[in-house]
C-alpha cells in the first residue's frame, strides 16, 4: 500500500522532533508526500529511523527516499527468497509422493509377478521354500 498524506504527516511529525528548529508546514507535508507516495510506509518509516540514527542535520527528501528503496529491495528480495523457498519445498513434497507411488507399484508389480498373495507358491518356488 502507497504512502498516505497521512502517514507522510507522520513520518513528519517525527522529523519535527527530532529537528525541532525545522518548521513543518503544510507546504514541506505536500512536498514529501508528492516525492514519497510510491513508497510503503514500513519503508519509509525504517529509513527514517535509520537516518536518525546516523546523521545529525535535517534530511533531504533523496536521504529518506534513497535509503527507503534500499529498505524495499532488500524487504522484496526477502520475499521472494521465502516464495522460492515454499516452491521448492512442494517441488519437492509432489516428488516425494511420485517416488513413493512408483515404488508401491513396482513392489505391487513384483509380488503379483511372483503369485505373492494368493494361493499359490511364487513362481520359481518349491514346496519346501514355501513352508
Amino acid at each position: 500500500m502507497s504512502l498516505t498524506k497521512a502517514q507522510t504527516a507522520q513520518i513528519m511529525q517525527m522529523l519535527s522532533i527530532a529537528f525541532p528548529l525545522i518548521e513543518m508546514t503544510k507546504e514541506r507535508v505536500e512536498l514529501w508526500h508528492e516525492c514519497m507516495h510510491d513508497l510503503e510506509f514500513d519503508d519509509v518509516h525504517s529509513a527514517v529511523m535509520d537516518y536518525l540514527k546516523t546523521e545529525s542535520k535535517f534530511p533531504a527528501i533523496a536521504d529518506i527516499y534513497q535509503r527507503a528503496v534500499k529498505i524495499r529491495e532488500k524487504r522484496e528480495k526477502a520475499e521472494k527468497a521465502k516464495r522460492d523457498a515454499e516452491i521448492v519445498e512442494q517441488i519437492r513434497q509432489r516428488e516425494l509422493e511420485r517416488v513413493k507411488r512408483e515404488i508401491a507399484e513396482g513392489v505391487y508389480d513384483v509380488f503379483r509377478t511372483q503369485g505373492v498373495g494368493r494361493n499359490e507358491p511364487p513362481r520359481g518356488a518349491n514346496a519346501r521354500d514355501v513352508q
